[in-house]
């Protein structure tokens, strides 16, 4: 993770995060309120749905996510897949300092007092999978 925390140009809302994607693995289905969001993906057989738009994306290509709108990615190749994704919002490491720890690592509750303020900023709402498979405005394979 990059934070630049005005330590950099006075800058306050730019987080950099990767992570590397497993064979099948999913970004499950959210959405973020306050911020953009860039992924670039390294290694082709991604496959990256934003609202309406289902594409496979190629190697070192990018896929840009508007706030509001509903996403989710999945590597649909035999390799793993490097993905860097460029947050818009404030706070946001956070938040998925919160949500996606390594094995192993201790999980870091966020108050719940705190969680409704970093969700307005931006931060991610996940779709709950009891209202069914795919929010609504999503284009479906």
């Amino acid at each position: 993770m990059i934070k630049l925390d005005g330590k950099v140009g006075g800058s306050r809302d730019l987080f950099v995060f990767t992570e590397t994607l497993a064979p099948g693995q999913t970004i499950p289905w959210h959405r973020h309120d306050g911020c953009e969001e860039v992924m670039l993906i390294e290694e082709g057989g991604v496959t990256v749905t934003v609202g309406m738009e289902r594409k496979e994306v190629a190697a070192r290509a990018m896929a840009f996510m508007p706030q509001g709108v509903w996403h989710s990615a999945i590597n649909t190749s035999a390799h793993p897949v490097h993905v860097t994704s460029i947050y818009s919002g404030h706070d946001f490491d956070y938040y998925m300092r919160a949500i996606s720890v390594a094995p192993g690592d201790p999980i870091i509750p966020i108050d719940p007092k705190v969680l409704p303020r970093l969700r307005a900023m931006g931060h991610a709402t996940y779709w709950d999978l009891k209202m069914g498979p795919y929010p609504p405005g999503v284009a479906r394979p």
